[in-house]
């Protein structure tokens, strides 16, 4: 539902600013702040917290005050170093909206947090629907107005409403952590969020780089990366990652108990299971792709010429859509494994090439599709990569 309405949110833009600079404008101030978001978010927290948490269900609420403190501080050092940056890149008028937006990474941070609590109770539903109510907010604030300032003060709104609305589940929570006696622990550390923000965080960024870097391409260019990536990222979010996200918690506690037989075989099925629902998925997505896109953007009175743009660009993820479930799991394993040094510098490495490869393209001044695919080739990659490293690993493990 909350992807549904992403694209509702999409066609919207589309509709009122078609492929234009202000459809970059507006797109940006919802997505940049998620450079900060990213590094910050539910997945970069889990991989290093969860296991932690288990290990530690009778200071739950130390834990959890702890890394609230931490991450706040984080987030305001985060918020002035990326706002130097910016200023370099964009007009004064625009770098001050920008930072306006940015604010929603207050109620962002604290939301990671409660997420992660849920996510350790086994608690769905809500964290589930937290995209439904920060887009549907966003949906109203674009059908009242086309003013950027509006808009940026929307995100923040939207920010504090699904912060709110994962609050009710937390009060409903089984477990009560108010009862528990808060005592200061030196378990959760700087070193180990930053640690985790450099192995897991870093990774979430890129598609909000690449957005950045193509507004520096010809006007409209950020415009029809995001419609693009939006076609592809449906199956991907609603379906091909869900695997990594709802078997994290007992892919962690398997391996906590040390149960690697069953940890094993739960590995196995969920990327079994995940490659050919990414097999079928990108079958269906060639043949129907433009289909689709003809229907959603010919809905918002895009041109044949753009809609054929957008085509082209969505492509280019094909490769992504193959091999992105693939890779959550693989990452979520290795964090279990504490496998942290080679995830880092994995990270680092795929980070990297990304910067390199996408910045070719902005010098050189090439086409758009060429972004999409760099995408595609780091995700193949990765999953190599990764799997490499998970195999090593298991045959480390079990041998001891």
């Amino acid at each position: 539902l909350g992807r549904l309405t992403g694209y509702l949110r999409e066609l919207i833009i589309a509709s009122q600013f078609n492929i234009s600079k202000m459809a970059d404008q507006v797109i940006l101030l919802l997505t940049l702040p998620d450079l900060i978001n990213s590094l910050l978010s539910i997945s970069t927290l889990s991989v290093v917290m969860m296991p932690l948490m288990y290990e530690k269900k009778d200071h739950i609420k130390s834990i959890l005050i702890d890394l609230t403190k931490r991450i706040g501080i984080l987030a305001l050092l985060f918020y002035i170093s990326i706002a130097l940056i910016l200023y370099f890149i964009y007009e004064f008028s625009f770098w001050i909206l920008l930072l306006i937006s940015f604010i929603s990474i207050i109620p962002n941070a604290l939301t990671a947090i409660a997420v992660l609590y849920l996510q350790f109770q086994n608690r769905f539903l809500f964290t589930s629907l937290g995209t439904l109510v920060f887009n549907i907010t966003i949906i109203g604030c674009l059908i009242l107005s086309k003013n950027l300032l509006l808009i940026a003060l929307g995100v923040i709104l939207a920010c504090i409403l699904r912060f709110g609305f994962m609050l009710i589940d937390v009060f409903k929570s089984p477990l009560k952590i108010a009862n528990q006696p808060y005592i200061k622990t030196n378990k959760v550390s700087f070193q180990l969020i930053i640690f985790s923000i450099i192995s897991n965080g870093i990774l979430f960024i890129n598609p909000t780089i690449n957005k950045m870097l193509a507004s520096l391409l010809s006007p409209g260019s950020t415009a029809i990366l995001t419609y693009a990536e939006k076609i592809y990222l449906l199956p991907v979010s609603v379906l091909l990652t869900t695997f990594a996200v709802a078997s994290f918690p007992d892919i962690s506690k398997l391996i906590v108990e040390k149960k690697w037989d069953t940890f094993t075989t739960l590995l196995k099925k969920s990327i079994i299971l995940n490659i050919i629902l990414s097999g079928v998925t990108v079958l269906i997505f060639v043949i129907l792709g433009k289909f689709f896109i003809t229907i959603l953007f010919g809905l918002a009175n895009i041109s044949n010429y753009h809609i054929n743009q957008i085509y082209t660009v969505f492509l280019g993820y094909i490769g992504a859509l193959g091999f992105a479930g693939t890779q959550a799991i693989c990452i979520n394993v290795l964090f279990s494994l504490k496998k942290f040094k080679s995830i880092a510098t994995f990270s680092i490495t795929i980070l990297s090439l990304n910067l390199l490869l996408n910045l070719v393209v902005i010098i050189k001044n090439k086409a758009l599709v060429l972004i999409a695919i760099n995408t595609s080739l780091l995700q193949i990659i990765s999953v190599i990569i990764l799997t490499i490293l998970i195999k090593q690993t298991l045959k480390e493990k079990t041998k001891t």
